[in-house]
């Protein structure tokens, strides 16, 4: 009798679980679609952000690949399947730090079913994604700080003050925009 509410608490802690990391990765998924139209918008693709695309896109080879073997229990079969994430290239972008200090890698195998692996793979994409975010925003924020010392630059030229900048219109910041480069 009183092994039913520990199933019910083991079981809906569980499901708990599959839900939270799956809006965590949809969550992940966003930011790296918003950051991706922010870098396509000032067209800011570089060698990194080819490689983030590089690396995602071998993930998906891999969990594809994964998901699709029938014997679970053939540990060497997963391994060489991973094998791929775990070259130089690809590596680094599964380390997440573990409490704080330690960096750990998240690429795993050896499970004995499809549920294991699968879980191990939604943990491998929450942390690829948030890598590829931090890598595209660094991007991204490195750009606006160049524009921004840029601006600065050239309205102390100009004599205008930031306050001034800051109040004027769309139109009128192009215009100085095109004034700064002559």
């Amino acid at each position: 009798m009183k092994t039913i509410p520990f199933l019910l608490l083991l079981v809906s802690s569980y499901a708990y679980f599959q839900t939270r990391i799956d809006s965590i990765i949809i969550d992940r998924q966003e930011k790296v679609k918003y950051v991706n139209t922010l870098i396509n918008e000032k067209n800011l693709q570089n060698e990194i952000t080819q490689e983030c695309d590089r690396v995602l896109n071998k993930f998906h080879e891999v969990k594809r690949a994964l998901l699709s073997i029938t014997d679970y229990s053939n540990k060497q079969l997963q391994k060489i399947i991973i094998d791929p994430l775990t070259d130089y290239e690809y590596y680094d972008y599964f380390n997440t730090k573990n409490g704080g200090t330690k960096e750990v890698n998240t690429i795993k195998y050896g499970y004995t079913n499809r549920n294991d692996i699968e879980e191990q793979l939604k943990i491998n994409e929450v942390v690829l994604l948030s890598n590829i975010y931090n890598k595209k925003s660094a991007v991204y924020n490195d750009h606006l700080t160049i524009v921004q010392n840029y601006i600065d630059k050239n309205l102390k030229r100009l004599g205008i003050s930031k306050k001034v900048w800051d109040n004027m219109s769309d139109n009128d910041r192009n215009l100085l925009i095109d004034k700064f480069e002559k």
